[in-house]
């Protein structure tokens, strides 16, 4: 739509197609992430499966057992979080390695 069109369309309209223009861009910056066609800082990795972006800072969630380990990127920091019944260990493996599991109570 030309902009002289645009301009006639009462205010609510004008408000409403410019949010629906922003929710396009959006979208589109979402489905760029997860085909891979835009870097992001979380993706999946496996030995023989290619790299799949996932949209940036996503929440992502492991499940084990009975619980729940979530992680997610905050201000550059990686943050863990555990749902269930037992407390989350940490358990060092290496200096650059670690295991969590849940504990008993």
């Amino acid at each position: 739509m030309d902009k002289e069109k645009f301009d006639r369309l009462p205010k609510w309209a004008q408000m409403e197609m410019n949010r629906l223009s922003g929710d396009l861009e959006n979208y589109k910056r979402k489905v760029a992430q997860i085909s891979g066609e835009e870097e992001t800082n979380v993706y999946c990795e496996g030995y023989v499966t290619p790299k799949i972006n996932l949209p940036k800072n996503s929440h992502i969630v492991f499940e084990i057992g009975d619980g729940s380990i979530m992680a997610n990127v905050v201000d550059g920091e990686l943050r863990v979080y555990g749902q269930s019944r037992g407390p989350l260990l940490v358990l060092p493996r290496a200096a650059n390695s670690v295991y969590l599991k849940f504990g008993e109570r």
